[in-house]
């Protein structure tokens, strides 16, 4: 890494059933943080689920909304750790009812 460069941070939060709680930690997150960039894994089969996170978070280049197959919290986690470990220096985990506050 070059000298100098800023540090990119990745934080990835598995959510499931649960559209209003990462909402709420979106909007959070939004308030709070201009630090990190922030990945909430959905799985594919609670899409529908989560109708208002994706709009809410449409078009914003430090939230991506993902989805895969279902992997549970951890094989989640590990999934998608591992496809953005290139692109960031740090990748934390937040649990989608966090309420992180400024």
């Amino acid at each position: 890494m070059e000298t100098g460069a800023a540090m990119r941070m990745l934080t990835i939060i598995p959510t499931r059933g649960r559209n209003a709680n990462a909402i709420r930690l979106f909007e959070a997150i939004n308030a709070t943080a201009d630090f990190t960039e922030v990945v909430f894994a959905i799985d594919a089969d609670d899409v529908k689920e989560y109708q208002g996170l994706m709009a809410e978070t449409a078009g914003l280049d430090n939230v991506k909304v993902c989805i895969a197959n279902r992997m549970g919290m951890n094989g989640t986690l590990n999934h998608w750790a591992l496809w953005f470990a290139p692109d960031y220096d740090y990748i934390c985990f937040m649990g989608d009812d966090h309420l992180p506050l400024s």
